[in-house]
């Protein structure tokens, strides 16, 4: 079991972000959509919002943003094919056209 401090949860969105930017594979985004955990909203309290704006300040170019919180969400583990449950998570999904 493992817990991490409020800089390690906020640092956790901002990487996230930047593996998504460094791995998008079109040549310019056009949005992009963030899934936060219900559970990172709870642990953050007021410094929830510190997740979304420690990433606008990475962002060079105006780019629509758009973001909900989940309930946990459901994708294979890099390197390995099955499904598995995730929570307290950060996705970040960029969308463009290749």
């Amino acid at each position: 079991m493992a817990e991490a401090g409020y800089e390690d949860i906020l640092a956790a969105s901002k990487t996230s972000f930047m593996n998504a930017l460094d791995n998008y594979p079109g040549a310019e985004p056009s949005a992009i959509l963030f899934f936060s955990c219900v559970a990172r909203r709870q642990i953050l309290g007021t410094r929830a919002k510190e997740e979304y704006q420690n990433i606008k300040l990475c962002l060079t170019d105006y780019l629509p943003v758009c973001g909900f919180y989940s309930y946990g969400e459901i994708a294979p583990i890099e390197g390995i094919s099955q499904i598995q449950f995730h929570n307290e998570t950060f996705v970040t999904l960029i969308l463009g056209n290749r």
